[in-house]
């Protein structure tokens, strides 16, 4: 509408559901997620060598392919994992153990690709600190850091992941978390039309900071 000329939209799946994922910026801040989903078959998350891995069966014909790959052919005999209630019931009597011993000398990636190869939903699970790094995320310049002011480390928070080309891949000016009240007189002043003798007798009254 602006300009009379289009632009090539750009939508990454992966900056998408760590968009909607939401966990870098609560970790940024010390607060981690629950990495287990109970009760709809084996939706859960494995420790590897290196980290978490998260695997997906949530149905009998799978069960196969997934005990073959963890190196646990028996199970296919053992009643106790005939169904998806049994996988639950015995998930840390029996099926943890026996699937992390078989990924403890590997890495995340490498034991979510062989259960991929064999035919099982699985895939490395990339904690907050993982896609901080990760290169792709860098190369993108979707996360975005901004400074508390305080002197704390900063906090990171995910940008838009629809982007729209030609446009800056930065933000244009570095960003800073706001101090507790540092804007309100602006705002009041500008936006509301308060006058001083207003602003102050509002904060004389504890109604703002």
């Amino acid at each position: 509408d602006r300009t009379g000329k289009g632009c090539r939209v750009d939508i990454s799946m992966y900056d998408s559901m760590i968009a909607v994922a939401d966990i870098v910026h609560p970790a940024s801040m010390g607060v981690e997620p629950n990495r287990t989903l109970e009760g709809i078959g084996i939706l859960h998350a494995f420790r590897a060598k290196d980290g978490w891995f998260t695997v997906e069966v949530v149905r009998e014909p799978h069960f196969p392919r997934f005990a073959k790959a963890v190196g646990h052919p028996e199970w296919l005999s053992d009643e106790r994992l005939s169904t998806r209630a049994g996988w639950s019931q015995h998930m840390e009597d029996v099926i943890r153990p026996g699937v992390e011993a078989w990924a403890a000398g590997i890495g995340k990636l490498e034991a979510a690709t062989q259960l991929a190869e064999a035919g099982v939903a699985a895939g490395p699970v990339n904690n907050a600190q993982d896609i901080r790094r990760d290169p792709h995320v860098k190369a993108r310049s979707f996360l975005h850091e901004i400074e508390t002011g305080d002197g704390a480390e900063p906090v990171a928070v995910v940008g838009n992941p629809i982007a729209f080309q030609p446009a800056p891949p930065e933000p244009r000016e570095p960003a800073r978390w706001p101090t507790l009240g540092e804007h309100t007189e602006q705002v009041l002043r500008d936006r509301l039309g308060l006058d001083a003798g207003e602003i102050r007798a509002l904060r004389e009254e504890g109604c703002i900071a």
